[in-house]
């Protein structure tokens, strides 16, 4: 796993109150699939509200934490996360 994967997972966990068993696995997975798995896992996070509001709050933390752990801005959304730090990484 890319260096800062796992500090990043780690944020996602905290803020989020879900579980990354597997860092790895989780760097091999796209910021869709992350987010499909949070709205499986939490259904209820960020309180009341409705499915698209629920899945645009998870978008949003998902994007401010690669944003401050990973200096990330700007990806593919169907890369994965390990592919979007490479290219962070080459730019």
């Amino acid at each position: 796993m890319p260096a800062g994967l796992g500090e990043f997972f780690a944020t996602m966990e905290e803020e989020l109150g879900i579980d990354i068993s597997d860092p790895d696995e989780a760097a091999q997975t796209t910021p869709d699939e992350l987010i499909a798995h949070v709205l499986e896992t939490a259904p209820d996070i960020g309180g009341p509200m409705s499915d698209a509001e629920r899945r645009e709050y998870v978008e949003t933390v998902l994007e401010e934490l690669m944003e401050q752990v990973l200096g990330i801005t700007q990806y593919d959304e169907g890369a994965t996360f390990a592919e979007i730090l490479r290219s962070a990484r080459r730019r």
